[in-house]
């Protein structure tokens, strides 16, 4: 119905999950790149890692550049901090802005930034075959999430996350207690859901 790509369903290696909100999607991904990130660069480096989005990034921006995206990261590095995750938006609460995810996931992947898609409030609309071209460039992000409660009439606080490598949401936020173990989660032939 939503037309995601396959690298975001089960059948393609991805996943999903529901979040109260869109706030809680964007930081449970967010968690994920930043664990991501330190297991690459260390403990010793923790507040250098810097994130990305417009001033209309959820509830609050119009469309982020790829060209302003692109200058913020190299100006960042070269102060020697480290990018390492982008939120882009389809259809900002306060604007309705759409960021052009294609090329922001393309600035994205020169840098290995996590990118994640904010549809909340918008995204449903892509639906809607005229719409969906709001989803160009989407296979280039790492995760993604929309609001139902917004547009499709489900009870509040009812957010779909998408992510394409479950296991660093896994990693990132699972709590594994020795009397929570059990031989079908060991063998990771199923999907735990406590997780």
């Amino acid at each position: 119905m939503l037309n995601l790509p396959t690298t975001f369903l089960f059948s393609g290696g991805g996943s999903g999950v529901l979040q109260g909100t869109t706030c809680e999607a964007i930081l449970c991904t967010l968690t994920a790149a930043r664990d991501q990130m330190i297991d690459k660069i260390g403990r010793e480096n923790i507040g250098k890692p810097v994130v990305y989005g417009s001033d209309q990034t959820h509830s609050a921006a119009f469309g982020l550049s790829p060209d302003s995206l692109r200058s913020a990261i190299q100006s960042d590095i070269k102060s020697g901090l480290i990018p390492f995750f982008s939120c882009a938006t389809i259809g900002a609460t306060s604007s309705n802005a759409v960021d052009p995810l294609g090329p922001l996931c393309d600035v994205a992947k020169d840098y290995n930034i996590w990118v994640h898609i904010d549809a909340a409030y918008a995204g449903s609309a892509i639906i809607c075959p005229e719409f969906r071209h709001f989803l160009r460039g989407i296979e280039g992000a790492h995760s993604c999430s929309l609001n139902a409660h917004k547009w499709f009439f489900t009870t509040l606080d009812c957010c779909r996350l998408w992510v394409k490598e479950p296991s660093a949401l896994i990693k990132a936020l699972s709590n594994d207690p020795e009397y929570l173990k059990n031989k079908a989660s060991d063998s990771k032939q199923v999907v735990d859901y406590k997780d």
